[in-house]
């Protein structure tokens, strides 16, 4: 009679165990907020064209920023990386574009006096893969969060601002791409080095 007893309490406790580890005993509902963290530009903060001699007809130079691989960058491209133009978007859900403009004629260093219009200053989307670099590069997010502005496959001047690309905004993500340029120095341009400022803006 008495081992009876002690099984039975011994089963009882073992009850007792098993309910305890899978009763929930205390619950806290868990928050968190995700916020955007606006845009994010990066690049070289100089664009060096290739001298052209002065003479009675007009030359071009031309330069693409898969070329310019240093000076600027916040992250850099790494060795045997393209140069480039990135875009962070921080934010996602909201449908952005790329705008580039230029803040003046190309003006001469020295004097300030001679200029280059901007009717001869040009941009386009470089559509030539390079390096197995794609047009637009997806580093994060959808692949197709950023397109390309099919209107400025060939060059187009930048007397106005141009929008480059589109992007959808449906999800956080970058990308890099990469634009060429180009300047149409007139005949008989007084020699010297000619400047301008170029803005990347999201809008």
């Amino acid at each position: 009679m008495q081992t009876r007893k002690l099984k039975n309490w011994l089963l009882a406790i073992t009850l007792g165990l098993f309910s305890l580890n899978f009763s929930p005993v205390f619950a806290q509902q868990m928050l968190i907020q995700v916020v955007g963290g606006g845009y994010r530009f990066d690049g070289p903060t100089q664009i060096t064209f290739t001298p052209v001699t002065a003479g009675f007809t007009q030359t071009d130079s031309e330069v693409s920023i898969r070329t310019i691989t240093s000076g600027g960058y916040t992250t850099a491209p790494i060795e045997g990386e393209d140069g480039f133009i990135s875009i962070n978007d921080q934010n996602g859900g909201t449908e952005f574009q790329v705008q580039i403009q230029a803040a003046t004629e190309l003006t001469h260093t020295v004097t300030g006096t001679y200029t280059i219009p901007l009717t001869n200053f040009l941009v386009k989307n470089i559509t030539t893969q390079v390096n197995d670099a794609y047009d637009v590069q997806a580093i994060n997010g959808r692949s197709d969060g950023l397109t390309l502005n099919s209107s400025y496959n060939t060059y187009t001047d930048l007397s106005g601002a141009r929008v480059l690309a589109t992007g959808t905004g449906q999800e956080p993500g970058t990308w890099k791409f990469y634009p060429g340029f180009k300047i149409q120095v007139p005949a008989t341009t007084a020699i010297g080095t000619y400047e301008t400022t170029l803005t990347f803006t999201i809008i």
